[in-house]
């Protein structure tokens, strides 16, 4: 469209919506309004199906390779003897003290106003700190803190978006679509990285995981929903009022950051203290992806049976149940229903959450989601600290996973107990 047209048609619009008014806070808000309208149009025209898997792919990257691609290149870098234990843990740290970060960063308003472009250069950011992974260790902790910034700042808004564009064009699969990129970049990154690390080891899989993330954002980061400054509306449906149930979720999203990452991050070497299923670990792993990428589907459909919070109730309750199998199920089959248990919720619990987030306080939603994910991030920062205590007291992961499971139950009695007085939501 040539530069004529372009104004035409802005001035159009702008005609559309009648003569500013001369006063400047008057004009402010007639010019966001015409503003908002033809960001509302411009979605109408798009392909929603191709924005839920644009955020898939921003997803995919941020979490799956930014965030736990470390997972299994950790247990890489510590048999090549680039990294020592220690530090190993201080690169976690920093990861997970960035990604609280970017949730804070993602709350403020000014985040909130420019989403799409935001969540393009965090994604592009990942991107690039992975690949400098590649370069000598003094650049690791940087690197790692700044990817776990953008990571935040990445996942926050996406969701936001999502969110917003599923209520918008009533979809019933969008918001499944594009968590389950979680899943697929921990299944991915997971897969691909093992011909790499064979190549030239975990710097070679660093560079080609950059690599294939560039590739893979590049034809899709285009295709993201718009940040529509009026997106946060609600339909019939949604919750006006949060009542004591915000707080309770908020509880309860905290301790499931704090219960989850210690499986997430210590499950290589979990299944590694068991001799017969010590080989098993990257293969366990790359399990915990495949079964949570479909597993946003079955949640989705939980959440339209019995409403977003008592879903929320059962996906926790399962994944407490997984924690507990391996004191009921010894060797193969306890870590197989951990790494199953862990991967068919935890993605889920996520999305649940955030909908909930969303439909208790739909005028201040991304500030809510920033909320809920700080406090998660702050959970996972806790939880690894309390589990590397535990295994330094005990000499094994198994109390350190006993906790968690008796933690994440505590949190969830009283909000299931809110949600069993409480109408459907």
């Amino acid at each position: 469209m040539s530069l004529g047209a372009s104004g035409s048609a802005l001035g159009h619009l702008l005609v559309g919506h009648g003569r500013p008014p001369d006063a400047e806070v008057g004009y402010s808000a007639w010019y966001h309004r015409a503003m908002d309208d033809a960001e509302g149009r411009a979605l109408a025209r798009s392909e929603p199906g191709l924005a839920f898997i644009a955020a898939a792919v921003a997803l995919a990257v941020a979490m799956g390779v930014g965030r736990f691609v470390y997972t299994p290149l950790l247990v890489v870098m510590l048999k090549e003897g680039s990294l020592s234990r220690a530090f190993a843990g201080v690169l976690a740290a920093a990861n997970l003290a960035g990604y609280l970060l970017g949730a804070l960063m993602a709350m403020h308003s000014l985040a909130s106003r420019h989403r799409t472009t935001l969540v393009r250069v965090g994604s592009v950011v990942v991107v690039v700190m992975t690949a400098m992974m590649a370069l000598p260790s003094s650049v690791w902790l940087p690197a790692r803190f700044i990817t776990g910034v953008a990571s935040g700042l990445v996942f926050v808004l996406t969701v936001s978006l999502v969110l917003d564009l599923a209520a918008r064009v009533q979809s019933k699969y969008g918001i499944a679509t594009a968590f389950s990129g979680v899943g697929i970049g921990i299944a991915a990154a997971g897969v691909l990285a093992l011909p790499f690390q064979s190549l030239g080891g975990a710097r070679a899989a660093w560079l080609g995981l950059a690599g294939i993330s560039a590739i893979a954002l590049s034809a899709t980061l285009a295709f993201l929903p718009p940040s529509c400054s009026g997106s946060q509306r609600t339909n019939d449906k949604q919750q006006t009022s949060d009542g004591p149930l915000f707080g309770w979720l908020a509880l309860l999203y905290g301790v499931e950051g704090a219960a989850y990452i210690i499986p997430a991050t210590f499950l290589v070497a979990m299944v590694a203290e068991t001799a017969a299923i010590a080989r098993l670990g990257a293969i366990m792993w790359i399990l915990v992806g495949l079964v949570a990428a479909p597993s946003t589907l079955w949640w989705n459909a939980a959440s339209k049976r019995w409403g977003n919070s008592a879903a929320l109730v059962v996906a926790c309750t399962v994944q407490i149940a997984s924690m507990l199998a391996p004191f009921v199920l010894p060797g193969g089959p306890g870590a197989l229903a951990l790494a199953v248990g862990l991967g068919g919720t935890f993605i889920g619990i996520a999305s649940l959450a955030m909908a909930l987030a969303r439909s208790l306080r739909p005028k201040k939603a991304t500030a809510a989601i920033g909320l809920l994910t700080a406090l998660y991030g702050v959970g996972q920062i806790a939880g690894p600290l309390v589990a590397t205590r535990v295994v330094l007291d005990t000499g094994s992961y198994r109390f350190a996973l006993f906790i968690a499971a008796i933690a994440l139950a505590l949190a969830t009695a009283p909000f299931a107990a809110i949600v069993a007085r409480s109408p459907e939501r």
